[in-house]
């Protein structure tokens, strides 16, 4: 008697994983960085220093001087010379983690990302104004499907 519930279990399980399988996705996901650069870079004054607080010229007001920089963001983590005849120099703050790596996911995500780097903006200033920035930051690209959605099969 108790063989034969086995036996049924046994040729029920095989249907059983498949509908759970079904339900999930199946993609991957590649994690790495962009890097974007701005010339007259405009800097908001709210809140802490971030990549986000970079922004194009065409958005908000500018506060573009070394002295308005180091007195909202402090000191940079590294000041560098660039080309001594010009005098320009290079100012970089970090920030967080990048993570560096591929997600493959088969009904569940299996993260290979290590971090690697950390996001940054490096300013360029020349004769105490900045006149560029280049903000390094996380990116992430990927794709996907799914057989059930609220919509039917769904592909990213």
């Amino acid at each position: 008697m108790v063989m034969a519930k086995w036996r049924s279990a046994a040729k029920v399980a095989p249907s059983a994983l498949a509908c759970l399988l079904a339900q999930g996705c199946v993609g991957v996901v590649f994690m790495g960085s962009t890097t974007r650069v701005i010339d007259q870079p405009r800097i908001l004054t709210q809140g802490k220093p971030a990549t986000w607080a970079v922004l194009d010229a065409t958005v908000g007001a500018t506060n573009s001087t070394a002295a308005w920089l180091r007195d909202h963001w402090g000191k940079p983590e590294s000041i560098r010379s660039v080309i001594p005849e010009t005098q320009d120099e290079q100012w970089t703050y970090k920030f967080g983690p990048m993570w560096y790596g591929v997600i493959p996911c088969a009904v569940v995500a299996v993260p290979l990302v290590v971090p690697l780097a950390r996001e940054k903006v490096v300013f360029v200033v020349r004769e105490g104004r900045v006149v560029s920035a280049n903000v390094v930051t996380s990116h992430s690209s990927g794709a996907g499907a799914s057989l059930f959605g609220p919509e039917g099969p769904m592909t990213w």
